[in-house]
């Protein structure tokens, strides 16, 4: 009888090596299984633990049973920690990966979302709908980083609302106050009808941002100048960009 084959597992120090010398190569070169796993929790260099350097130097892990493996006392596994470093995993071939969750419910999906990653409202709707312990859904995070749901095509998931009662309307304001008043989401709204642009000027109205120096009614006033815009070029094609062009609008 043959004796099985014992895979020796890479050291701590070893690890440590790669890492301060950005050895990606060396990095890349190690099999899953040489990976001791007790070794991968400890923590190397300024507060990150190997696990997350060797992730965020573009390691990837493959085998379910090492991305579902839970690595801290939150409950995050290592799909978390892949998914907070960038990585993307595929919705419909990787659906029980993205909603694996941490002990706060905080899934998979939602670290994703969080790195801008663009769920479809349409495919992906019952991952959108995933809610943490604070009712914070996928939806809302996509929303903070600034994805604009149409409330036509989309009026469930942004009248969704956390535990608090912020709808994910509320969240795109909030989250992209900046961003719309120097005019970077102007085109995204030009796209939505006239009565789904009042739907965020009703919300942007409603709600006091309380940060920095603009309000919700900053936001409202300039969502405003985009309504008129689209009420006239709906009356005439083709005029958009002469009408963007002419109110200093992007």
């Amino acid at each position: 009888m043959k004796n099985k084959r014992i895979t020796k597992k890479v050291t701590k120090a070893k690890l440590l090596r790669i890492i301060k010398r950005r050895d990606t190569q060396s990095l890349l070169a190690i099999q899953e299984d040489q990976f001791d796993w007790e070794v991968l929790k400890q923590f190397g260099y300024e507060y990150k633990t190997l696990l997350e350097w060797i992730v965020s130097m573009g390691y990837v892990f493959k085998q379910e049973e090492n991305l579902k493996r839970v690595v801290n006392d939150r409950g995050q596994t290592v799909a978390h920690v892949m998914a907070k470093n960038g990585y993307k995993f595929d919705p419909d071939k990787d659906a029980d990966i993205i909603r694996l969750a941490d002990n706060e419910r905080w899934t998979v999906a939602h670290e994703m979302a969080n790195k801008g990653y663009k769920f479809d409202p349409d495919r992906h709707r019952e991952i959108l709908l995933l809610a943490n312990s604070r009712g914070n859904t996928v939806a809302h995070v996509m929303a903070k980083e600034g994805y604009l749901f149409d409330p036509d095509r989309h009026g469930e998931i942004c009248e969704l609302k956390d535990k608090k009662g912020y709808s994910v309307l509320e969240r795109f304001i909030w989250g992209n106050d900046y961003a719309i008043l120097s005019g970077h989401k102007d085109q995204d709204f030009m796209r939505l009808s006239i009565k789904g642009i009042e739907k965020y000027m009703q919300t942007a109205k409603k709600i006091n941002i309380g940060r920095g120096k603009y309000t919700g009614m900053d936001v409202y006033k300039h969502l405003k100048k985009i309504l008129n815009i689209k009420k006239k070029v709906d009356k005439l094609p083709g005029e958009l960009e002469k009408e963007l062009g002419s109110l200093g609008l992007k």
